[in-house]
């Protein structure tokens, strides 16, 4: 994550921005309560390129689920190559 922020910073020069890393049995739940817990105006996620890997779909499936689970306004960035 770090790149990104490097990136994003140097292209924006935001700095009202905030990341998190999150590790939980229910990925969904937790971005919730986090988005909750920090009065979220945005959320980003990235997607894996490789269509054939399962944890690539997977990761699709949960960037679905989330798009249908908050009002919260969802950018999804495709993983550099």
């Amino acid at each position: 994550m770090e790149w990104f922020k490097e990136l994003l910073f140097e292209k924006t020069g935001y700095k009202n921005i905030s990341f998190r890393t999150l590790s939980s049995t229910d990925v969904i739940e937790s971005i919730i309560d986090c988005l909750e817990e920090t009065n979220a105006d945005l959320i980003v996620m990235m997607e894996h390129l490789s269509k054939l890997s399962f944890k690539a779909m997977v990761h699709r499936d949960l960037v679905k689920k989330m798009q249908s689970s908050t009002r919260i306004p969802l950018l999804s960035i495709r993983e550099a190559r």
